[in-house]
């Protein structure tokens, strides 16, 4: 946790610990206490763990290595169910995107997005920070990849569809107020998701294009709409639709007539 906290980063101890745990396994070097090693995960750059101290020593002056090693270490311990798992993934996708290096921010953050969704948690702020990530790089003339966006997009819908199945049939722990604070959220990002897939549809074939309109009529057929009764078309033709002020707002502005024709 030390390598990917940003309350208590500190890489030293946490590299202090990973030898010790490892010195541990080899405390009987003639019956070693072996890792049950996980497949490598792409977003950790398919990172396999060190498994001896001499693999453990030869990173020791390599950050990154430290990082994915030490996320790697958690998933493992933790295992992909744990709702605590996506937290420093998060973060150090915050740091690569902080640093421009916005390819691997998106790889740990759809990975964080996956682990969050498969566990039922709510990502009303995960699918905002994409919203907010991609605006940031049409802004800053980096390329905005289609499918990274049409992914975010399609878990904001599935996400829309829990929501509203929460709404008309909510379990015994379902707020209804918190379910709709949720559905405003998540209904709002994607309509700046929406927003940020016209700027990059002169650059789409018909059937990317065509699967753009096949996902607005699936979240059409949703019929979700925000507390006053407003739907995502009503949204894209407000002057007064809020707008993120963090990076979003240099991106999505409304009305919006390329929104309204999807």
């Amino acid at each position: 946790s030390y390598a990917n906290d940003k309350e208590n980063y500190d890489l030293v101890k946490a590299y202090r610990y990973m030898h010790m745990s490892m010195t541990l396994r080899y405390d009987d070097p003639t019956n070693p206490v072996k890792k049950n090693l996980i497949p490598p995960i792409p977003a950790y750059e398919n990172w396999v763990e060190c498994q001896t101290l001499p693999e453990l020593e030869a990173i020791q002056g390599n950050n990154n290595s430290l990082h994915m090693e030490a996320l790697t270490i958690r998933e493992r311990i933790l295992g992909p169910h744990n709702p605590e798992v996506p937290h420093p993934v998060i973060y150090r996708g915050a740091v690569f995107a902080d640093n421009a290096r916005f390819d691997r921010c998106l790889e740990l953050w759809l990975h964080a997005l996956k682990l969050r969704q498969k566990n039922y948690v709510s990502v009303v702020k995960d699918l905002l920070r994409f919203a907010q990530v991609f605006s940031q790089m049409l802004h800053v003339g980096v390329k905005v990849t289609y499918s990274h966006v049409v992914e975010v997009l399609s878990a904001a819908i599935s996400e829309l569809e829990r929501n509203k199945e929460k709404l008309v049939r909510p379990g015994p722990k379902d707020d209804p107020e918190t379910v709709m604070d949720d559905i405003e959220g998540n209904l709002t990002t994607t309509l700046y998701l929406l927003t940020i897939l016209t700027k990059l549809m002169k650059q789409c074939s018909e059937e990317e294009k065509f699967n753009v309109r096949r996902m607005v009529f699936t979240l059409n057929q949703l019929q979700i709409t925000l507390r006053d009764g407003q739907s995502l078309l009503h949204l894209a033709c407000n002057a007064e639709t809020p707008v993120d002020d963090f990076h979003t707002n240099d991106i999505c502005k409304f009305p919006c007539a390329e929104t309204t024709k999807l």
